[in-house]
């Protein structure tokens, strides 16, 4: 199923995904204003509350940037390749965003460099990213209809969806690569600092290497001292050793380990907050982190206001802690307790 979402200066549009007709969501001065992004946590609440009062199914997903939020730069129709990467570097310099997705676009004759801001492209795919959304595309409203003065209308929806693949051809970057628009001096300094530090890295292991070598040559040797004398056979009288018995010091018990294996932890995690996909995405990082044994499942709606972690008391302490771990980076704010009448080792419940 593919869908196409339409981003205006304080409107996104949405088509396709299970709609009926086309959708529209206001983007407030607080979270989003003059194509930046106020409140990027806002954004994907505010996004995940949409897609949920319409219930949109997740689908493949292309934005696409309206002529009012992007900039752009004629190309001369001889320009050569050295002269185009001149321009586009002093057309990014110029634009007046942090970050910044360009290209060139050519419709019909017409070839123009266009910029949008990275962080407001970016943050719009992530928050749809996170409700198992793929987005495979992110191009300027020109790469369809050229300098034409258009508005959003159910027309010009269906348009978008008929030429999907060719736009999905001509995209922005889609992946959120860090190194993406980064001065090649920085990343020459980057690279620098990773050779400099394998380096370190190399010589580190050497050295441990050959500590370790020291350390068993000496415990040889003092196994030797320590050696009773060889018996002489014509000897009347036999010589006895005692050797006496070196128990550890308390310092050196080992530390216990967990004795229920990982895979055989049973998790249960339910999906109390309405919203589609969420306790699949705590299931796939659980997975991630070595969880074998976890399902999951539908709740009543939960109204209190933080995610809820079980525990039955014979959970091993390490394993709690990585999934409480996984679920805070998932931002998620947590309430934790113990019971014994659990019917699995853990049960998580979301909220709404």
């Amino acid at each position: 199923m593919r869908a196409v979402v339409y981003v205006d200066r304080s409107m996104l549009y949405f088509i396709g995904g299970g709609a009926k007709a086309p959708l529209s969501l206001q983007l407030p001065a607080t979270v989003v204003q003059d194509m930046e992004v106020i409140d990027e946590d806002g954004l994907s609440k505010l996004i995940a509350g949409f897609v949920k009062t319409n219930k949109l199914k997740p689908s493949s997903l292309l934005i696409c940037f309206s002529h009012a939020c992007y900039f752009q730069k004629d190309v001369p129709e001889k320009a050569t390749a050295s002269e185009i990467v001149a321009l586009k570097a002093e057309f990014d310099d110029n634009v007046p965003f942090n970050k910044v997705l360009s290209r060139e676009f050519t419709q019909g004759k017409k070839v123009k460099i266009i910029g949008i801001n990275r962080d407001l492209a970016y943050a719009i795919k992530h928050g749809f990213d996170i409700l198992l959304f793929e987005t495979e595309g992110i191009v300027p409203l020109f790469a369809l209809y050229g300098e034409q003065a258009v508005t959003f209308n159910t027309q010009m929806g269906e348009q978008l969806m008929k030429h999907y693949n060719s736009l999905q051809q001509i995209t922005f970057p889609v992946a959120t690569d860090d190194t993406l628009n980064t001065d090649p001096a920085e990343i020459e300094y980057s690279g620098e600092k990773k050779k400099s530090s394998n380096r370190t890295l190399l010589l580190l292991g050497v050295f441990v290497f050959l500590l370790l070598i020291l350390i068993l040559f000496y415990m040889i040797m003092k196994q030797k001292r320590a050696a009773p004398p060889p018996v002489n056979e014509s000897s009347q009288q036999a010589t006895v050793v005692t050797v006496p018995t070196v128990l550890p010091s308390p310092s050196e018990t080992p530390t216990p380990v967990p004795t229920v294996q990982k895979e055989l932890i049973a998790i249960q995690v339910l999906n109390g907050s309405g919203i589609p996909g969420q306790a699949d995405l705590i299931k796939a990082r659980l997975e991630d982190g070595g969880f074998v044994e976890v399902t999951t499942g539908n709740a009543p709606t939960q109204t209190s206001e933080k995610t809820s972690i079980v525990f039955k008391p014979s959970t091993p302490r390490s394993y709690r802690q990585e999934i409480t771990t996984a679920l805070q980076l998932l931002g998620f704010d947590l309430s934790i307790r113990e019971a014994e009448d659990i019917e699995f080792d853990v049960l998580i419940t979301t909220v709404q």
